[in-house]
């Protein structure tokens, strides 16, 4: 249930970045922001706890 409030949380997060780049610029910048920002959640709330995750099981086997 964490991992999906996360996910929806993220997303949410990545619409309000669209919605204020897209008031304050123009172009691409928009997408390449945004993607950006979503990128950065998916790697500090997903791939850096998981990989984490990873490591400790092995250390435990």
């Amino acid at each position: 249930m964490a991992m999906i409030g996360l996910g929806l949380l993220g997303i949410a997060m990545t619409g309000v970045v669209l919605l204020i780049t897209d008031r304050l610029y123009n172009g691409s910048i928009i997408w390449i922001v945004t993607a950006a920002a979503f990128g950065l959640f998916a790697m500090l709330w997903y791939l850096i706890p998981l990989a984490r995750r990873i490591k400790i099981n092995a250390r435990s086997d």
